[in-house]
C-alpha cells in the first residue's frame, strides 16, 4: 500500500468534475440495457426472457472480476495522490494480467457451462435453444469486458472521465447500431456479435488512451503475468468489497431462479421490472464511485480529513 505524503500544493479532485461524466457513462449502459431488452421483446416474449437469463449469467460471472475491479481505482488513486506514479503504473498493469485470468475463467465456464448455468436458475425447457447459443456467443465478452473495466478503471484514477466517457459513448453507440442491424436478421445472436465486436472496438480506443494519455504502454507479458506483490493490495480492499456483491448477486440470482419456475412470461416480466429499477441507482452510483475516486486521492495525499 502507498506510504501517506502530505501533499497540502495538491488541490483535491472535485466530487462533481468526475460525478458528471460517471453518470451519462451508466446512463448510455442503462440505455442499451433498456434497447437491447425492448428489441428482444419485439421478437417474443421467449427472446425477452432468454435475452434477460444470458445477461443475468453474464452479470453474476463477471462479479468474479469486481475482486480485482473493486481495488484498482482505490490502490490506484492512494498511489496518484501520494506523487508515486511508477506505483500506480506497476498495479495497472498487473490488473491486466488479473483481467485476463479472471474473465478469461468466466468466459471458458459461460461457454462449457451454459447448460448447467441455465438449468440452476429454473430456465423453463422451451427457453434453452434460444438462451443456450445466446449465452455460449456472449462468453467471449466477458474476457473483453474485463480489460475494458481495468483499463477505464485505472483512467477514471488518473482522474480521465471525460476520456473514459468518449470510449463508452463510441462504444455503446457502435453497440446499439450494429444491434438496430442484425437482430432482425439473426435475433439474440445479432446482440452478441454486436456486443463482441463494440468490446473489440472498446479496448483499441482506451490502448490508444493509456499510451497518448498516460504514456502507459502494456507489454505483451503484462496480459497474461499475475504480479502478485502489486495485486496483494488490490486483493485486500477488492475481496470485502466484492464480498458484499457477490452475495447481493447470488441472492438476487435466486430471484430470477423463483420467476423461473413461473414460466417464460415471468421471466420477460421481471426482464421489463429490473429496466426500470436499474435508472433509479443510477445518481447513487456514479455518486458512490466517484466518491471513490476522490477519497482514493486525499487519502494517499495523506489529507485524512
Amino acid at each position: 500500500m502507498p506510504t501517506f505524503q502530505m501533499t497540502p500544493h495538491r488541490p483535491p479532485p472535485r466530487l462533481i468534475a468526475i460525478a458528471g461524466p460517471l453518470f451519462l457513462e451508466l446512463c448510455l449502459g442503462i440505455s442499451v440495457g433498456v434497447i437491447g431488452t425492448a428489441l428482444a421483446a419485439k421478437l417474443s416474449d421467449q427472446a425477452a426472457a432468454s435475452f434477460a437469463l444470458g445477461n443475468h449469467v453474464l452479470a453474476m460471472l463477471f462479479i468474479l472480476f469486481r475482486i480485482v475491479g473493486a481495488g484498482v481505482s482505490v490502490v490506484v488513486s492512494q498511489c496518484l495522490g501520494g506523487g508515486r506514479r511508477d506505483a500506480a503504473d506497476e498495479v495497472a498493469r498487473a490488473t491486466l494480467g488479473a483481467g485476463t485470468w479472471v474473465g478469461g475463467f468466466a468466459a471458458i465456464t459461460a461457454l462449457a457451462g451454459a447448460t448447467l448455468l441455465l438449468h440452476a436458475l429454473n430456465a423453463p425447457a422451451d427457453l434453452l435453444p434460444l438462451a443456450v447459443p445466446y449465452l455460449q456467443l456472449l462468453a467471449p465478452s466477458l474476457l473483453l469486458d474485463a480489460w475494458n473495466a481495468t483499463m477505464a478503471s485505472v483512467m477514471r484514477a488518473h482522474l480521465r472521465v471525460r476520456d473514459t466517457l468518449a470510449v463508452i459513448l463510441t462504444m455503446h453507440a457502435t453497440h446499439l447500431t450494429l444491434a438496430l442491424l442484425l437482430m432482425p436478421r439473426l435475433g439474440l445472436s445479432g446482440f452478441a456479435l454486436a456486443l463482441a465486436a463494440s468490446r473489440i472496438l472498446g479496448i483499441t480506443l482506451n490502448l490508444v488512451l493509456w499510451r497518448w494519455r498516460l504514456n502507459l504502454r502494456p507489454r505483451l507479458r503484462d496480459w497474461w503475468h499475475l504480479n502478485r506483490p502489486a495485486l496483494a493490495a488490490v486483493l485486500r480492499i477488492g475481496l470485502p468489497g466484492a464480498a458484499e456483491n457477490i452475495a447481493w448477486r447470488l441472492s438476487f440470482m435466486v430471484s430470477v431462479a423463483v420467476a423461473g419456475q413461473l414460466g417464460g412470461k415471468a421471466l420477460a416480466t421481471q426482464a421489463y421490472a429490473l429496466q426500470v429499477s436499474h435508472v433509479a441507482l443510477l445518481t447513487a452510483l456514479a455518486t458512490g464511485l466517484s466518491v471513490e475516486i476522490v477519497v482514493g486521492h486525499l487519502v494517499g495525499a495523506g489529507q485524512l480529513h
